[in-house]
């Protein structure tokens, strides 16, 4: 039995390897060197297969780990990126696996959501190649969704609360990467500043979700600890991530975390309240005044970008719009024509439409869509766009429960989190598309796994008793 268990595990990992191996045949001719990619790919591969063989579980965490190198979102195929090219070819291959075996679990509405989701890509697809999009393109838009090839995965262990720990510990290893690469950025634009307003305009703007993410997380975290030092801990972090996301000056997410921040505020008890209040008022004043007295000028300089940064926001609101959001919206009034000829089916991935480029005065062809809600129904018709906002609904619907029903604190921390991260979500989605970002659906898909286990459980306890 034994024996035959190992030989069915090694055959299909003979098939993974062909596929491996195949596709870094294909990227490095892409890439114009054959041996320097292919030679430590399959190496790779193979070594990754012996270890999935010992350990299974290690694989999902692997690949959380592994996203970093895909993080910076450069365009082309970079050589680094291609470990995590081989990463995602196992997961979609071990994803076909268990669908062609019937060993896939769906054990929740969003389960069901999810695989849904993961058939919009081959929908996508077929779409974009019959609207004559160019095939290359095409591929290159659907790595924006790579990270669903890892929910199912994913979710198969994360009912273990010791698994689910080394996630939160790699979530929180890419977490302070993007904050120390974002830092280290910035930096190197003032450094090469030779004019005061090449300071007020540096920003340093990758990943911003994350950085909501590990804002509003140890937000939550300072108003439920009772321990005064974690609560400085948590404060101090708390701010660091604040820090990293004003200097993005991306103004969508500023508003994403303001709301998030404003929900987590409405759903804790007074003492939480009070306890944050203290906290951040205290080491906010600690940071000024530190910032003001190292650095000076520069402090100015800075502070004086912000405050015009926040200033466009209110301009904004009051029907002054700038050249950037007055570009937009004549985006979104091109792709919402293009969507009334096919508003049912969608026109796939990489399908263009002209935009108005109003800052030089000309047009040119892209299929990026700045609004979230638009990319989604322009792509995927209106049912697609259906499918990604019931994805999010339902995370949003899981979080509360866990939230109002689960004892364990961390979890509770988690849930508050998700919900507050995925209500800003939706509010940033009208300026940067989340289903365009790899980064977001990573994202999206660690909060669903986490909502969708954490449920059952609660689901199973509640039928139980």
């Amino acid at each position: 039995m034994i024996a035959e268990r190992i030989r069915y595990e090694l055959n299909e990992w003979l098939i993974l390897v062909t596929l491996v191996s195949a596709s870094f045949i294909g990227l490095s001719a892409l890439s114009g060197d054959y041996i320097l990619y292919i030679i430590p790919g399959v190496t790779g591969v193979v070594f990754l297969g012996y270890l999935l063989i010992i350990n299974p579980s290690w694989f999902p965490l692997l690949y959380l780990l592994g996203s970093i190198l895909f993080l910076e979102n450069e365009p082309g195929i970079q050589p680094l990126e291609l470990p995590f090219y081989a990463l995602n070819i196992i997961a979609a291959a071990y994803l076909c696996f268990d669908i062609v075996r019937g060993n896939l679990k769906l054990k929740t509405t969003l389960d069901y959501l999810f695989l849904l989701y993961l058939l919009l890509i081959p929908y996508g697809i077929s779409l974009g190649i019959l609207h004559g999009a160019a095939p290359f393109k095409v591929v290159g838009e659907v790595t924006y969704f790579f990270g669903l090839f890892i929910y199912f995965i994913l979710r198969k262990y994360m009912h273990d609360e010791g698994f689910q720990k080394k996630v939160f510990f790699i979530v929180g290893l890419i977490l302070t990467y993007i904050l120390i690469r974002n830092a280290l950025n910035y930096q190197a634009l003032l450094i090469q500043a030779v004019a005061p307003w090449e300071l007020e305009l540096a920003r340093s703007a990758a990943n911003e979700l994350f950085i909501v993410l590990g804002a509003s997380f140890f937000l939550a975290a300072t108003a439920t600890t009772k321990s005064r030092w974690l609560q400085l801990i948590y404060t101090g972090t708390f701010i660091a991530f604040v820090g990293g996301l004003i200097l993005t000056q991306s103004r969508g997410y500023w508003l994403a975390f303001f709301l998030a921040a404003v929900v987590i505020f409405i759903y804790l008890n007074n003492k939480g309240k009070l306890r944050l209040l203290i906290s951040f008022l205290v080491l906010s004043a600690i940071s000024i005044l530190i910032a003001k007295i190292f650095f000076g000028d520069l402090y100015d300089f800075i502070s004086q970008a912000l405050i015009d940064r926040v200033s466009s926001i209110g301009s904004t609101f009051s029907g002054k719009l700038d050249l950037s959001l007055r570009e937009r919206v004549l985006e979104s009034q091109s792709v919402f024509e293009k969507i009334s000829d096919n508003p049912i089916v969608g026109h796939g991935w990489a399908t263009t439409y002209t935009k108005n480029n109003i800052f030089q005065d000309f047009f040119f062809q892209t299929s990026y869509v700045h609004n979230g809600y638009l990319a989604g129904w322009y792509k995927f018709g209106i049912f697609g766009l259906g499918i990604i906002l019931s994805v999010w609904f339902y995370i949003i619907r899981y979080a509360y429960v866990i939230y109002s029903t689960s004892k364990h604190q961390m979890h509770r921390v988690s849930a508050l989190t998700i919900f507050s991260v995925t209500i800003g979500m939706l509010l940033v989605n009208i300026t940067s598309p989340q289903i365009l970002a790899y980064d977001s659906m990573l994202i999206t898909v660690i909060m669903g796994c986490f909502c969708s286990t954490q449920y059952s459980q609660i689901q199973s306890e509640s039928d139980g008793g």
